[in-house]
């Protein structure tokens, strides 16, 4: 009901609305969390528009690095000679998880696991997409070629997202997914025999997807300390003990590839990655990940002076150019009316 209040001067203040006495004698702490929502209004209303501006492109920014530094993993696998993918993977799920544990540990930070089946999910779709990159590499397959056909996992992962999370894709959407799929053909050379080690890239990409949304959907209910934790020890405890069926001892030089690809190519990047994917849908952050096949192709080409033939170019182009295109256009649906000039 609307009060108007006096002041001490007899003038009239704005009318207030109040809850029911009654209410207040029920509830004593009703009054004190009227005021506190009302201190909150006001905290969003007068913030600064730089700080609304940092907190929308954060997650662009987190998901985006950890796109440059996925791209760099290709490198690390192919100097690494005599060893197995799935040692690769086991050792290097290892270290992260023990890295990332003993950070948890340092900070003080505790992980919260609600949803344990999403982050199951999650961490054994891990298990699956990293060895199966990691051999694509060591099976001979170029960085650049292999990371581009393990980018259809942002097309993957539109189907799964479709299943589990309910997001489902409109027209717009499946023709990028359907470009994307055409581009991984151009890649695999229709035109002959396709090469397993690129194969196994695509499979990649199929079961990455999967992990893409899997992250998505446990960050609804797990935070970000228990679903990166996941993502490392879980491909740790599965691969382990697969790793030891016909062990290699690792050399020096392996070691050392082994521990900068945990850092630069695992830790770091699935942190970011999962912090990103908080705040944005499936949809919205294969753009900034599509940095990894850009930044893995000129690693090759530098580093290790790969080249990629006519079709291979094309395929890439397709792929990243439809996924770009996409992300442009539902970006200018988004913008409010008057804006489409700024």
């Amino acid at each position: 009901m609307h009060i108007k209040r006096q002041s001490k001067k007899g003038t009239l203040l704005k009318p207030e609305v109040l809850q029911e006495p009654v209410l207040y004698k029920e509830n004593p702490h009703a009054v004190k969390e009227v005021q506190n929502s009302e201190k909150h209004a006001l905290r969003m209303l007068f913030r600064k528009p730089g700080n609304v501006v940092k907190s929308k492109i954060k997650p662009y920014l987190y998901t985006s690095t950890a796109g440059i530094l996925f791209g760099t993993s290709g490198f690390f696998v192919a100097n690494m000679h005599g060893m197995n993918p799935i040692e690769i993977a086991a050792i290097t799920s290892a270290f992260s998880s023990t890295a990332f544990g003993i950070g948890m540990l340092a900070t003080k930070k505790k992980f919260k696991v609600k949803d344990w089946k999403s982050l199951s999910v999650a961490g054994l779709s891990q298990a699956v997409s990293t060895p199966l990159f990691f051999g694509a590499i060591s099976a001979g397959a170029k960085i650049g070629e292999a990371t581009l056909l393990s980018a259809t996992s942002y097309a993957f992962s539109m189907v799964f997202s479709s299943v589990l999370l309910k997001e489902k894709p409109d027209k717009i959407s499946i023709g990028a997914m359907i470009a994307s799929f055409v581009g991984a053909g151009l890649i695999l050379q229709p035109t002959s025999m396709p090469n397993p080690a690129d194969l196994l890239a695509l499979a990649s990409g199929l079961s990455y997807g999967l992990t893409f949304v899997s992250i998505r959907k446990s960050q609804k209910s797990n935070n970000d300390m228990a679903t990166t934790m996941g993502l490392l020890s879980i491909p740790a405890i599965v691969l382990g003990p697969l790793s030891l069926i016909n062990p290699t001892m690792p050399s020096i030089s392996a070691l050392g590839l082994m521990s900068g690809l945990s850092v630069s190519a695992y830790l770091i990047p699935q942190n970011m990655l999962t912090k990103g994917l908080t705040s944005l849908q499936v949809n919205d952050s294969g753009a900034p990940l599509l940095l990894e096949p850009l930044s893995a192709t000129v690693i090759g080409y530098v580093a290790l002076g790969q080249t990629m033939g006519i079709l291979q170019i094309v395929g890439g182009s397709v792929i990243v150019g439809s996924t770009l295109a996409l992300m442009a256009i539902r970006n200018k649906k988004e913008l409010p009316p008057g804006n489409d000039a700024d």
